[in-house]
């Protein structure tokens, strides 16, 4: 999660605060992006991977590589804690904030060198409220205690509704920003945006259907398509399908997905809705199409198409894959549906007022950061 702590640490530095933002290796020693010259009282700091390659590269293995960095994680800031602190350096480590799905070490860590600890949700709220009701579930038998390991949980909730700031750094890709220029070529309201976040993976016939249910739909596309979407190897596209579309879509490997659904040019999201997505297309007002793969995707979606009707669901057939003519006709079908369209507005305005001076989460950042300051 780094993209929405990263934004947090923006967040706490642009009040004057020294931040410390420690992470993993992103892969073979690589971190992120360097963050920008008025951003420098936001260190960057990477902590080894430790974590075998075999695992690192496979999906199946995600547990086991949780698991690891969360053995890591605790050795390596405390060392990094102590070193600070009783340096000659005036500022001081007072407050860690950690990400509680790999984290929670670091928390405990906090406590025992007696610093502020604060916990922090990277995802949607129905999975921390699962998560809170583990012990019940594992009391009736609803879950088997071999398959879950519990966590102990600490601390506070900061709000994801934050201030809008700019995604800096945080991707493992390098950026393709020439779509932006692409988009400025459109007509308002007319771009189909396809993104499946950092670890959603499909097969090659799922690829196919997808490819051809685009082209089916006439509108244009801009398709974020990762080195590994395909089953972990590079994707191949139907016979003559980039020729065909070539004048209508644009295929990229990543992008800068803030400024995309900012776009006035994008119409719709076709998304995995992870809930970084979820947080952003929202806050952008853009209808969703949501193809959710695994996790908290599922409650996200239910969120986005039952609760705030802002979206529709790609449906799968008898043999789990989406078809090109159920991708055509909801994209159709979306994009004509005023009222989805008028509820994602809706949304939009909501967040925004939250977030500007005066709202709810303007007011509780504002008093998490007078307690940061009191430390």
């Amino acid at each position: 999660a780094i993209s929405p702590l990263l934004k947090l640490s923006i967040q706490i530095a642009a009040h004057g605060i020294k931040v410390t933002f420690v992470t993993t290796e992103v892969e073979d020693g690589a971190f992120m992006e360097p963050l920008p010259e008025e951003q420098s009282s936001i260190t960057l700091i990477a902590i080894p991977h430790c974590v075998d390659e075999d695992v690192r590269n496979d999906a199946l293995k995600t547990v086991e590589m949780i698991e690891s960095i969360r053995r890591v994680i605790p050795v390596y800031l405390e060392d990094l804690i102590a070193k600070i602190n009783q340096s000659d350096h005036e500022e001081k480590i007072s407050c860690v904030i950690a990400d509680t799905s790999v984290g929670v070490g670091a928390l405990e860590v906090a406590k025992k060198m007696g610093l502020e600890a604060v916990a922090i949700w990277p995802a949607g709220a129905p999975c921390l409220a699962l998560a809170a009701h583990i012990p019940q579930l594992l009391q009736h038998e609803i879950i088997n205690n071999d398959v879950y390991e519990l966590d102990s949980s600490v601390s506070k909730l900061i709000p994801n509704a934050l201030p809008i700031g700019p995604l800096l750094a945080g991707k493992t890709w390098p950026q393709d920003s020439t779509c932006l220029a692409w988009l400025n070529r459109q007509p308002a309201a007319s771009v189909i945006y396809v993104a499946f976040g950092s670890s959603t993976m499909a097969s090659a016939k799922q690829v196919e259907e997808l490819a051809l249910g685009l082209e089916l739909s006439g509108h244009p596309f801009l398709w974020v398509v990762r080195p590994n979407f395909m089953d972990g190897s590079t994707v191949k596209f139907p016979d003559g399908f980039k020729d065909r579309v070539s004048g209508k879509g644009k295929i990229i490997e990543w992008t800068l997905q803030e400024a995309v659904l900012a776009h006035p040019s994008v119409l719709c999201f076709v998304s995995h809705c992870g809930w970084n997505s979820t947080v952003e297309g929202l806050t952008m007002g853009v209808p969703f199409l949501c193809w959710p793969y695994i996790a908290d995707q599922f409650s996200n979606k239910n969120y986005i198409c039952n609760v705030l009707k802002t979206g529709l669901e790609l449906m799968k057939g008898e043999n789990g894959i989406t078809t090109r003519r159920e991708i055509s006709s909801k994209i159709n079908t979306l994009i004509s549906s005023d009222v989805i369209n008028s509820k994602a507005l809706h949304v939009k305005e909501i967040v925004r007022k939250s977030s500007n001076e005066g709202g709810f989460s303007f007011k509780n950042f504002k008093s998490f950061i007078e307690h940061i300051k009191s430390l």
